[in-house]
């Protein structure tokens, strides 16, 4: 079974939130649905009793969890299955489902549809050119991950400190400090599929969402030294 948690933050993020909803609750391989609750003037209330609703209205100021809120409400999910969900995406039900499977196959690595490969030759990241396969970071907007990562996300935080609160909403950086964890943990490549045409809807390009280019370049560099993972030559671009 799936547990899922959903991060709402923008101006459209209702619709995007409502239309996954009514994905998720028919598939019967999702229980427990969380709601982090940002952005008090697009806050709604949804009566059903598999959600739980967290309102986070100040996480999003200097000392707050920020982006990392989502980690929060994930430690009191109810299975070890645990899909993260931004809230300017759209998925359907074919897309959870291959998320499930590569998770069933192998449950200590991370699975998501975007994300990087460290690779020093490369000098270009292209949010819309999918390509499936093993990749070093996952990014955050849509996350699969086993819960004893959250643990390990929140017993390690103190190595990102210095970083954390660099950013507005804090914590950019999250999908990669759990990259960085499940590597060093596991050993296992982290893995991304590529969505079938119809499965995805992005609202944004993903370098529109994550615009501190050069604060998630120094995490990586960060993180790639204190676990002794991703030896590249160069400052991978995001």
């Amino acid at each position: 079974m799936i547990s899922v948690v959903i991060s709402t933050n923008n101006p459209q993020g209702r619709y995007f939130v409502k239309k996954n909803l009514d994905t998720l609750l028919k598939l019967p391989i999702v229980d427990d649905i969380h709601i982090c609750h940002h952005n008090f003037h697009q806050y709604f209330r949804i009566h059903n009793e598999r959600i739980f609703e967290w309102t986070c209205w100040d996480q999003n100021l200097k000392g707050g969890l920020g982006l990392a809120t989502r980690l929060d409400a994930a430690q009191e999910v109810k299975h070890n299955c645990v899909l993260l969900v931004d809230d300017d995406i759209e998925l359907n039900s074919n897309i959870i489902n291959r998320l499930h499977k590569e998770f069933q196959d192998n449950s200590l690595r991370i699975i998501g549809t975007e994300g990087v490969k460290l690779d020093p030759l490369i000098k270009q990241v292209k949010p819309y050119d999918f390509q499936e396969g093993y990749v070093d970071v996952v990014y955050g907007r849509v996350m699969m991950i086993p819960k004893q990562l959250v643990n390990l996300f929140w017993e390690n935080e103190s190595v990102l400190d210095s970083y954390k609160d660099k950013s507005v909403p804090p914590w950019n950086g999250f999908d990669i400090f759990l990259s960085a964890i499940a590597t060093s943990e596991y050993g296992f490549g982290n893995y991304v599929i590529k969505p079938n045409e119809g499965d995805y809807y992005l609202d944004k390009p993903l370098n529109k969402v994550y615009g501190q280019v050069r604060l998630r370049n120094r995490i990586v560099n960060y993180l790639r030294h204190h676990f002794d993972i991703w030896e590249t030559d160069e400052e991978p671009l995001y």
